[in-house]
């Protein structure tokens, strides 16, 4: 999770299948967005797809190589796609770098992607209830210690954490898409009360859930 300023000349790295969620209030936003095939095969790059997420980073090389890309197409120039799988290379080079310098290898494997799937699952499928730690664990057939360390290596999040960002981004959608009281809310997604749920709201998005959907009223 990154909370806090987009400064200029910041650099993000979504992974494919990675989910993101971005929230901005009163923003003036400009930036470029270069969209990688995770099946392009490009020398230089092959190993993208295991690379881990990087949030408000900096490194000027990319900076110039998009920047350069993206002025050459404002001019209606359509560059050659020799150019583009080259600059796609360095690019990626590049986020290794970075990748490794921001994350560095992590002391315990990670989920498999089906294991990841079937957590998700069930957590999706139990919202509105308490989530052990222990049935997480046996949805994925491991023991308690071992899926919580491959559990936070996979994600970023520890188990805990990570549920309750999920019912915190599904109260987002709630309060935002339905007339539903914020009790009401809270009693579905499993919060223990409605002012457990402020809380946690609060702390998470920094502000209240009352004060989110003044912001985002039902139907806007």
């Amino acid at each position: 999770m990154y909370d806090g300023r987009d400064r200029p000349g910041a650099l993000t790295f979504v992974p494919a299948g990675a989910e993101r969620f971005g929230f901005y209030r009163n923003v003036d936003l400009t930036y470029s967005a270069l969209w990688i095939d995770p099946d392009a095969r490009i020398s230089g790059c092959e190993n993208l797809g295991d690379l881990r997420i990087l949030v408000n980073k900096k490194d000027p090389v990319i900076a110039t190589l998009v920047g350069s890309l993206r002025d050459e197409m404002a001019l209606g120039h359509k560059p050659d796609t020799a150019y583009v799988e080259h600059l796609v290379a360095l690019v990626g080079l590049r986020v290794a770098i970075l990748n490794r310098e921001h994350n560095p290898v992590q002391g315990h494997g990670r989920l498999s992607r089906r294991a990841l799937g079937r957590v998700r699952d069930y957590i999706d499928a139990h919202m509105n209830s308490d989530i052990s730690l222990s049935a997480l664990a046996a949805v994925a057939d491991m023991a308690v210690d071992s899926f919580a360390r491959r559990f936070k290596a996979t994600t970023g999040l520890a188990p805990y954490a990570y549920v309750i960002e999920e019912r915190v981004w599904r109260a987002e959608t709630l309060l935002r898409e339905t007339g539903l009281s914020i009790g009401t809310i809270a009693f579905r997604l499993g919060f223990s009360s409605q002012s457990h749920f402020t809380t946690t709201f609060r702390r998470l998005r920094g502000m209240t859930p009352r004060v989110y959907r003044m912001h985002f009223p039902p139907g806007s």
